[in-house]
């Protein structure tokens, strides 16, 4: 039957469930460090520079006068057939500095911290907007007017296409980046000399398998069917 059908369908989904590969939440006592905290998931925290201290259950760039450059490693890195979805929500700095010359933010890497970034997401410089650069996409793309330093943030790139998504609020941007990115690192990071800060109060990423088109097809067939047999009813 169709029902029966569609809880095929539905099991299948569920067997296609992500796995969240990084959590922090910065639930501790304030004045507790970060290096070398363990998340909820992931690996150590490795602060190479800058803020090392969790406040008021957020990590605040405006801490330090130095760059800040905290990393936290996920559990297992991007790969064929995946796509990865990012998710963090910020605050408004201590500092009252973050759409400035400079730049902070979140940003993803390949090859842990010791790797290459890959895509940033914050404060871009120059700009009063929120925005998305890095070495793997083909220039820099603004939120022309998302002003506000507090906001939740919800990034998604798939491995194989190389296309991404992100939403700032209620708003969303997307294009292509370059494709097969290991991603398996994520880095908070605030501009030297307090010239930008991001204070961060959660940030988690999941990863997730890509759906294949047959699935797609298979709950349109299903959609199908539903609709043939309210029909019938209907005429009976």
């Amino acid at each position: 039957t169709i029902l029966s059908f569609i809880g095929v369908l539905a099991a299948g989904a569920k067997t296609n469930a992500g796995v969240l590969v990084f959590n922090e939440n910065f639930n501790a006592a304030d004045g507790t460090t970060l290096q070398g905290r363990t998340p909820l998931v992931g690996s150590a925290w490795n602060i190479t520079s800058g803020a090392t201290l969790i406040y008021n259950n957020s990590f605040d760039t405006s801490q330090s006068a130095s760059y800040t450059f905290a990393y936290g490693g996920f559990t297992q890195a991007l790969g064929t057939g995946q796509q990865v979805t990012l998710n963090f929500t910020t605050l408004p700095p201590d500092s009252d500095k973050f759409f400035t010359a400079g730049w902070a933010g979140v940003s993803l890497y390949t090859g842990g911290s010791s790797g290459t970034e890959r895509i940033f997401i914050g404060s871009v410089g120059n700009q009063p907007y929120w925005g998305i650069e890095g070495g793997a996409l083909s220039g820099k793309q603004v939120f022309n007017d998302i002003t506000n330093s507090a906001q939740n943030v919800s990034f998604q790139y798939t491995y194989d296409t190389g296309a991404w998504s992100l939403t700032v609020g209620s708003e969303t941007l997307t294009g292509t980046a370059v494709a097969n990115l290991a991603i398996n690192t994520l880095r908070i990071g605030g501009d030297h000399n307090s010239l930008a800060n991001i204070n961060v109060s959660s940030v988690s990423a999941s990863v997730n398998p890509v759906p294949e088109p047959s699935t797609y097809a298979l709950f349109g067939l299903g959609a199908v069917g539903m609709l043939m047999v309210m029909r019938r009813k209907k005429t009976a």
